[in-house]
């Protein structure tokens, strides 16, 4: 049990930590914040220090908050979670709509709310790819468009690993070494995630078959696919790697069939993916996530339209496969704006292959 001087002391670094981060924050939320801190218990102080303290490391657990607890109601101006979302990560935060709460956040599955501000991402709204805008009018310019001709595949190719993957069963997937994500699983293996630096695959392939699954470098982030426990082929890749701390997590919405994209690291992550990329695109399409920011990343129904629009209407001498999203770490690639034109230029990157077949 906390003395009564031990949780004095973790409000008073709490709210130094208000000013500290924002100082410029207007007097309504901190008034909202420190009556919040002020009705905290032990285990609500600690856990929201904690929180902060790691910036965000997935071990910390929910603040749980009852919105039924009374408070001052001259200092309530706005939500719990959204004031502190406020004090501690976004001062510019408008509204509680910009932002969607992380799948490992146990709230959802109570009655209360949680205030760890690091259980929220911003979600960035990325449009899926519509096929009824595509710009091709007739048969002869879609026979001629082939849209891989901008794109250098490794020696062992994604489409080698998706093919590798998809002709086998969950059952007979390559084992991995790396520990697993424990919670709330799914009864198959929906995506498998294979690590790249630059045109080498290192590492064994990491099969998924939980509903989230987090991808940082260091052990003592949490669990998931850790990339420190493989080597790196160079020392450009290592400095890279080092700068990835902890990383993205990938969460998948079985009733939508949607996966997700959350960015928890210091440093942006650029991500392509088919099913955000324009029909008539003959360059391939990267967005830039932002840290704390997340997004859609993949859709099973429209890479299923993808799929069969192109095997009717497009002639290609390359592999495609509308159900590989690959992500970047730190470093972008494509258009005018990066020297690296190509994802297998890059230091540092996560290949998603999802399964093409659709499951409950």
């Amino acid at each position: 049990m906390l003395t009564l001087y031990r949780k004095r002391q973790l409000r008073r670094k709490l709210k130094r930590r208000i000013l500290k981060q924002n100082p410029i924050h207007e007097d309504s939320v901190q008034a909202h914040v420190h009556a919040l801190i002020a009705s905290f218990e032990e285990s609500q102080l600690e856990n929201l220090f904690l929180a902060l303290d790691s910036r965000g490391c997935n071990s910390a657990p929910c603040v749980p908050f009852s919105p039924e607890q009374e408070l001052n109601p001259s200092v309530i101006k706005q939500t719990h979670d959204m004031v502190v979302c406020k004090a501690f990560r976004w001062p510019d935060l408008e509204n509680m709509s910009n932002l969607c709460l992380m799948p490992f956040c146990e709230s959802p599955q109570s009655n209360l709310i949680c205030l760890n501000p690091y259980h929220y991402s911003k979600y960035i709204d990325l449009p899926f790819t519509s096929l009824h805008l595509s710009p091709f009018e007739n048969s002869t310019d879609l026979e001629n468009k082939n849209l891989c001709d901008d794109y250098d595949y490794p020696s062992e190719t994604e489409m080698g690993l998706t093919s590798m993957i998809s002709s086998k069963s969950d059952s007979q997937l390559i084992s991995h070494p790396y520990p697993t994500v424990v919670t709330r699983s799914r009864s198959s293996v929906w995506c498998t995630l294979a690590y790249w630096e630059e045109r080498d695959r290192v590492g064994r392939l990491f099969p998924v078959n939980h509903r989230f699954v987090n991808v940082f470098d260091q052990s003592l982030k949490g669990d998931g696919f850790c990339l420190a426990a493989v080597s790196s082929r160079s020392s450009r890749s290592a400095k890279v790697r080092r700068l990835i701390g902890h990383g993205v997590t990938i969460g998948v919405d079985p009733t939508l069939q949607e996966a997700s994209l959350y960015n928890r690291g210091d440093y942006p992550v650029f991500v392509y993916s088919p099913v955000l990329q324009p029909v008539a695109s003959r360059s391939q399409l990267v967005h830039k996530v932002l840290p704390g920011e997340c997004c859609r990343i993949f859709n099973h129904a429209i890479a299923a339209e993808l799929k069969h629009w192109h095997a009717q209407h497009v002639t290609r001498t390359g592999p495609y496969n509308p159900y590989t999203v690959r992500i970047s770490f730190v470093k972008g690639w494509g258009g005018d704006h990066y020297r690296r034109q190509v994802i297998t230029s890059c230091p540092c990157w996560l290949e998603i292959l999802f399964s093409s077949s659709q499951r409950s």
